[in-house]
Protein backbone atom coordinates (compact mmCIF):
# COMPACT_ATOMS: atom_id res chain seq x y z
CA UNK A 1 0.00 0.00 0.00
CA UNK A 2 1.27 3.15 -1.15
CA UNK A 3 0.58 6.75 0.95
CA UNK A 4 -1.55 8.00 -1.89
CA UNK A 5 -3.61 5.61 -1.60
CA UNK A 6 -3.82 5.75 2.21
CA UNK A 7 -4.68 9.34 2.39
CA UNK A 8 -7.62 11.76 1.02
CA UNK A 9 -7.31 14.91 -1.63
CA UNK A 10 -5.45 17.88 -0.84
CA UNK A 11 -7.08 20.08 1.29
CA UNK A 12 -8.45 23.16 -0.96
CA UNK A 13 -6.49 26.57 -0.49
CA UNK A 14 -7.88 29.67 0.33
CA UNK A 15 -6.34 33.33 0.47
CA UNK A 16 -7.50 35.49 3.45
CA UNK A 17 -6.00 38.71 5.05
CA UNK A 18 -3.88 38.39 7.88
CA UNK A 19 -7.08 39.99 10.01
CA UNK A 20 -9.56 36.98 8.83
CA UNK A 21 -7.30 34.62 9.69
CA UNK A 22 -6.46 35.85 13.11
CA UNK A 23 -10.22 35.93 13.91
CA UNK A 24 -10.38 32.63 13.07
CA UNK A 25 -8.81 31.19 16.23
CA UNK A 26 -8.34 34.06 18.65
CA UNK A 27 -11.91 34.97 20.20
CA UNK A 28 -11.01 36.11 23.99
CA UNK A 29 -14.80 36.42 25.14
CA UNK A 30 -14.91 32.40 24.56
CA UNK A 31 -12.23 30.64 23.80
CA UNK A 32 -9.47 29.37 26.82
CA UNK A 33 -6.11 29.71 25.52
CA UNK A 34 -4.26 26.28 25.83
CA UNK A 35 -0.87 26.51 24.57
CA UNK A 36 1.44 26.06 21.59
CA UNK A 37 4.05 23.44 19.86
CA UNK A 38 6.76 23.27 17.30
CA UNK A 39 4.09 23.62 14.33
CA UNK A 40 1.24 24.75 16.21
CA UNK A 41 1.33 28.41 16.73
CA UNK A 42 -1.56 28.68 19.03
CA UNK A 43 -4.33 26.52 20.18
CA UNK A 44 -7.28 27.60 22.23
CA UNK A 45 -10.50 25.62 23.68
CA UNK A 46 -13.71 26.96 22.76
CA UNK A 47 -15.65 27.35 25.96
CA UNK A 48 -19.40 26.61 24.61
CA UNK A 49 -19.21 23.54 22.03
CA UNK A 50 -15.90 21.97 23.70
CA UNK A 51 -13.46 21.63 20.32
CA UNK A 52 -10.10 23.08 19.68
CA UNK A 53 -9.36 25.59 17.46
CA UNK A 54 -5.87 25.12 16.39
CA UNK A 55 -3.35 27.53 13.73
CA UNK A 56 -0.90 25.07 12.27
CA UNK A 57 2.27 26.06 10.57
CA UNK A 58 3.05 23.63 7.46
CA UNK A 59 5.97 23.03 5.25
CA UNK A 60 3.88 22.51 2.02
CA UNK A 61 2.28 19.48 1.35
CA UNK A 62 4.51 17.04 2.10
CA UNK A 63 4.44 18.48 6.12
CA UNK A 64 3.64 15.41 8.32
CA UNK A 65 1.04 17.03 10.27
CA UNK A 66 -0.47 17.80 6.83
CA UNK A 67 -0.38 14.36 5.53
CA UNK A 68 -1.48 13.01 8.90
CA UNK A 69 -4.80 15.51 9.14
CA UNK A 70 -5.71 14.71 5.76
CA UNK A 71 -5.59 10.90 6.87
CA UNK A 72 -7.66 11.72 9.64
CA UNK A 73 -10.36 14.24 8.33
CA UNK A 74 -12.43 11.15 6.59
CA UNK A 75 -11.40 8.28 8.61
CA UNK A 76 -14.15 6.79 11.73
CA UNK A 77 -11.22 4.64 13.38
CA UNK A 78 -11.42 5.66 16.89
CA UNK A 79 -7.56 5.95 17.45
CA UNK A 80 -7.84 8.70 14.98
CA UNK A 81 -8.47 12.06 16.46
CA UNK A 82 -11.71 13.29 14.97
CA UNK A 83 -11.10 16.81 12.77
CA UNK A 84 -14.60 18.42 12.20
CA UNK A 85 -13.22 21.37 9.77
CA UNK A 86 -9.53 22.09 8.32
CA UNK A 87 -8.93 25.83 6.13
CA UNK A 88 -5.60 26.00 4.92
CA UNK A 89 -4.39 29.39 3.57
CA UNK A 90 -1.83 30.26 0.90
CA UNK A 91 0.43 31.44 3.51
CA UNK A 92 1.18 27.70 4.76
CA UNK A 93 -1.45 27.89 7.55
CA UNK A 94 -4.14 25.43 9.05
CA UNK A 95 -7.08 26.20 10.36
CA UNK A 96 -8.34 23.10 12.25
CA UNK A 97 -11.31 22.74 14.28
CA UNK A 98 -10.86 19.28 16.09
CA UNK A 99 -11.91 17.28 19.18
CA UNK A 100 -10.76 18.26 22.29
CA UNK A 101 -8.42 15.37 23.70
CA UNK A 102 -6.45 14.96 27.33
CA UNK A 103 -2.89 14.29 28.25
CA UNK A 104 -2.70 10.54 29.70
CA UNK A 105 -2.98 10.19 33.35
CA UNK A 106 -1.48 7.50 35.53
CA UNK A 107 -4.98 5.61 35.99
CA UNK A 108 -4.66 4.71 32.00
CA UNK A 109 -1.50 2.64 31.75
CA UNK A 110 -2.43 -0.53 32.52
CA UNK A 111 -5.24 -0.12 29.87
CA UNK A 112 -2.51 1.21 27.65
CA UNK A 113 -0.12 -1.68 27.90
CA UNK A 114 -2.83 -4.23 28.17
CA UNK A 115 -4.16 -2.87 24.98
CA UNK A 116 -0.53 -2.91 23.21
CA UNK A 117 -0.11 -6.43 24.50
CA UNK A 118 2.59 -4.73 27.20
CA UNK A 119 2.92 -6.31 30.35
CA UNK A 120 1.52 -4.18 33.30
CA UNK A 121 4.21 -2.25 35.03
CA UNK A 122 3.51 -3.09 38.95
CA UNK A 123 4.45 0.15 40.55
CA UNK A 124 4.42 4.20 39.32
CA UNK A 125 3.09 7.35 40.82
CA UNK A 126 1.26 9.97 40.07
CA UNK A 127 3.63 12.74 38.48
CA UNK A 128 4.21 13.20 34.54
CA UNK A 129 7.93 12.16 34.58
CA UNK A 130 7.02 8.39 35.98
CA UNK A 131 4.15 7.98 33.61
CA UNK A 132 6.48 8.92 30.41
CA UNK A 133 8.80 6.51 32.12
CA UNK A 134 6.78 3.88 32.57
CA UNK A 135 5.65 4.07 28.73
CA UNK A 136 9.20 4.59 27.61
CA UNK A 137 9.66 0.89 26.34
CA UNK A 138 5.89 1.03 24.32
CA UNK A 139 7.00 4.84 22.92
CA UNK A 140 10.21 3.47 21.33
CA UNK A 141 8.99 0.68 19.85
CA UNK A 142 5.81 2.68 18.60
CA UNK A 143 8.81 4.71 17.17
CA UNK A 144 10.47 2.06 15.04
CA UNK A 145 8.26 0.41 12.01
CA UNK A 146 9.87 -2.82 12.16
CA UNK A 147 9.19 -2.94 16.07
CA UNK A 148 5.43 -1.50 15.14
CA UNK A 149 4.96 -4.02 12.53
CA UNK A 150 5.28 -6.48 15.53
CA UNK A 151 2.84 -3.89 17.73
CA UNK A 152 0.26 -4.46 15.02
CA UNK A 153 0.58 -7.91 14.62
CA UNK A 154 0.27 -8.88 18.86
CA UNK A 155 -2.56 -6.22 18.79
CA UNK A 156 -5.99 -7.81 19.10
CA UNK A 157 -8.60 -4.96 18.93
CA UNK A 158 -9.45 -4.56 15.09
CA UNK A 159 -9.11 -0.99 14.66
CA UNK A 160 -5.92 -0.72 16.42
CA UNK A 161 -4.95 -2.64 14.07
CA UNK A 162 -6.17 -0.44 11.07
CA UNK A 163 -4.62 2.48 12.91
CA UNK A 164 -1.42 0.78 13.11
CA UNK A 165 -1.13 -0.65 9.90
CA UNK A 166 -1.69 3.20 8.66
CA UNK A 167 0.98 4.94 10.39
CA UNK A 168 3.39 1.64 9.53
CA UNK A 169 2.65 3.46 5.84
CA UNK A 170 3.41 6.65 6.95
CA UNK A 171 6.65 5.58 8.58
CA UNK A 172 7.97 4.72 5.44
CA UNK A 173 7.93 8.85 4.86
CA UNK A 174 8.14 10.02 8.28
CA UNK A 175 9.85 9.50 11.17
CA UNK A 176 7.74 8.25 14.49
CA UNK A 177 7.26 10.47 17.17
CA UNK A 178 5.50 8.92 19.75
CA UNK A 179 5.47 10.80 23.15
CA UNK A 180 3.50 11.88 26.29
CA UNK A 181 2.23 14.19 23.88
CA UNK A 182 1.16 12.48 20.99
CA UNK A 183 -1.35 10.25 22.71
CA UNK A 184 -3.92 11.40 24.22
CA UNK A 185 -7.36 10.21 25.98
CA UNK A 186 -10.96 11.14 24.80
CA UNK A 187 -12.13 12.21 28.18
CA UNK A 188 -16.39 10.86 27.63
CA UNK A 189 -14.95 7.39 26.32
CA UNK A 190 -11.15 6.60 28.22
CA UNK A 191 -10.35 5.88 24.46
CA UNK A 192 -6.74 6.45 23.59
CA UNK A 193 -6.42 8.47 20.05
CA UNK A 194 -2.75 9.17 18.20
CA UNK A 195 -2.82 13.24 18.07
CA UNK A 196 0.37 13.46 15.85
CA UNK A 197 2.33 10.79 15.96
CA UNK A 198 4.92 11.61 12.79
CA UNK A 199 8.05 13.92 11.63
CA UNK A 200 10.57 14.38 9.64
CA UNK A 201 13.95 15.01 11.61
CA UNK A 202 16.08 18.03 10.83
CA UNK A 203 14.55 19.03 8.03
CA UNK A 204 12.75 21.23 8.63
CA UNK A 205 13.91 24.51 6.87
CA UNK A 206 12.52 26.23 4.25
CA UNK A 207 14.73 25.98 1.71
CA UNK A 208 14.95 21.96 2.08
CA UNK A 209 11.25 21.61 2.30
CA UNK A 210 10.72 23.76 -1.10
CA UNK A 211 13.44 22.02 -3.08
CA UNK A 212 11.23 18.93 -4.10
CA UNK A 213 14.06 17.24 -5.35
CA UNK A 214 15.49 17.04 -1.82
CA UNK A 215 12.40 15.46 -0.42
CA UNK A 216 12.12 12.89 -3.20
CA UNK A 217 16.08 12.09 -2.35
CA UNK A 218 15.12 11.93 1.29
CA UNK A 219 12.13 10.00 0.96
CA UNK A 220 14.10 7.29 -1.48
CA UNK A 221 16.31 7.06 1.50
CA UNK A 222 13.92 6.33 3.81
CA UNK A 223 12.38 3.47 1.62
CA UNK A 224 15.79 1.70 1.00
CA UNK A 225 16.36 1.58 4.40
CA UNK A 226 12.90 -0.27 5.32
CA UNK A 227 13.59 -2.65 2.81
Amino acid sequence: MKLFEVLTKPIPTISRSKKDLDANHKSPKNHKYLGDGSQTLSASLHIPSNVVVKTITINGQHDPVYQYIRACINSKNPYLPKIYKVKQYKNNILIVTMEHLIPIRSADIAHIYMLFGYKIPTNWDNTVDSIEDELSDLFSDLNDRDNLLNVMNRATDPNLKKALRLLCVLLKHYDGDFSLDNIMIRPNTNQVVFLDPIYIQDIYDDDEWSDRSKWDAYRKHNENNQQ
